[in-house]
């Protein structure tokens, strides 16, 4: 049992897409550059919610692969109390890198089928 208070419920995606670059070069250095949202809703005294969009940044981004936008919202159980701002931290924090893990591994298998090869996130820094 961990002393982790937080615990993932469920998760699923609320937006999904993802659009093959027509101008993309293979060979070519590339350089995806994404944006990242993340919210909180407090949905009951144990359990909160976490969205996180991720969306391409065409603007920073050098010979990017795809244009990519998914949205995926997860439920969290709280299951050790602590104080609200600690939870709000945590979530915001802890949250969206969990959720991010799960966007990352569903672009992967998206962009495995398509045209160019497949598209990885790479590290993400989470500015509060």
């Amino acid at each position: 049992m961990s002393d982790f208070p937080l615990q993932l419920k469920n998760y699923f995606f609320t937006h999904q897409e993802v659009t093959a670059n027509p101008d993309y070069k293979i060979g070519e250095q590339a350089r995806n550059q994404y944006d990242i949202e993340s919210s909180i809703v407090k949905m009951t005294d144990n359990q909160s919610g976490v969205q996180v969009t991720v969306t391409t940044n065409a603007e920073m981004s050098n010979n990017h692969s795809y244009f990519v936008k998914i949205t995926v919202f997860g439920v969290m159980d709280i299951i050790q109390k602590i104080s609200d701002i600690e939870l709000d931290k945590t979530l915001k924090t802890d949250g969206t890198q969990l959720l991010i893990g799960v966007i990352r591994d569903h672009l992967a298998s998206m962009t495995a089928r398509g045209p160019w090869p497949p598209c990885f996130i790479d590290f993400v820094h989470i500015n509060l």
